[in-house]
């Protein structure tokens, strides 16, 4: 059996949708106890929502998914949509909860997250921190989140807004991973 299919795990995934030549990108998020886990993740470039849909319903086959958490812009409708992104998600299998749409609430969840401890250090272990990001491990097929942990040293905060995160065209990993932590 696969960690994630054990009954004490919570599956949570955080959904960035960008726009060309920016990846739509999915981060799944294990939680356990008071750890995060982020151990899968995947980029889609010049891909459309159904497609992408059908792929996160794919890479998430024996997981028990209890929410997606996505950008409140893909549940806009424009004058021309009969129906928005994050409805033609849920058409395809892929239930979704707007998240909240704030750099400095980003920059804030993802920090916190990094510095807080989950089981305090003992003589013989060290500290487990409360937010850990899976590397890409041989063996373990497409497990781990290499893009998302090239990009996070990347993030930087806005010099005219100190406490916001400032704009990447790197940043589709850190907050999807935002959006779950801060939902």
């Amino acid at each position: 059996m696969e960690f994630y299919q054990h009954e004490s795990v919570h599956i949570y995934r955080g959904f960035d949708l960008g726009y060309f030549p920016d990846p739509a990108y999915c981060v799944w998020v294990a939680h356990i106890g008071s750890r995060f886990i982020a151990f899968k993740e995947k980029l889609w470039y010049k891909s459309i929502a159904p497609d992408i849909a059908r792929d996160i319903i794919e890479e998430s086959k024996g997981m028990r998914v209890a929410m997606t958490y996505c950008d409140p812009v893909m549940d806009i409708k424009t004058a021309a949509d009969i129906r928005s992104i994050r409805e033609i998600f849920e058409e395809h299998g892929v239930p979704m909860e707007a998240s909240i749409n704030n750099r400095e609430h980003y920059a804030h969840a993802v920090h916190q997250a990094l510095q807080e401890v989950a089981v305090p250090a003992t003589d013989t272990q060290p500290a487990v921190p409360r937010l850990q990001v899976l590397d890409k491990v041989p063996g373990f097929g497409d497990l781990g989140c290499p893009y998302l942990i090239k990009t996070i040293p990347q993030m930087r905060f806005d010099p005219k807004h100190p406490l916001r995160m400032a704009d990447s065209k790197n940043d589709h990993g850190v907050i999807a991973l935002a959006y779950f932590l801060i939902s």
